[in-house]
């Protein structure tokens, strides 16, 4: 379900993890220990830097994509390298 124009995303609970999340233009932001100080700071600089810069990210938010991209990568490089080992 899309959010009306102009509404913040709100901070959530990621369950799995424990952590507080928010969603920023499709990708969820990882904030820390949900309800800590830390996690509740992070929110607010990554919601003020997220208006200011017209509603788009400032930076690349860590994400559980990027995480599986990663490891889902690390198979294919290791049978690469036992290619290159081979045939050396």
């Amino acid at each position: 379900m899309s959010r009306k124009p102009g509404s913040i995303p709100a901070y959530s609970l990621h369950r799995a993890s424990g952590q507080g999340i928010v969603r920023l233009c499709g990708r969820d932001c990882y904030l820390g220990p949900y309800g800590s100080s830390e996690s509740c700071e992070k929110y607010d600089r990554l919601i003020a830097e997220w208006v200011a810069n017209g509603r788009q990210p400032t930076e690349t938010p860590q994400t559980a994509d990027s995480v599986i991209r990663v490891l889902g990568m690390a198979p294919a490089q290791k049978s690469h390298l036992e290619f290159l080992e081979f045939n050396a």
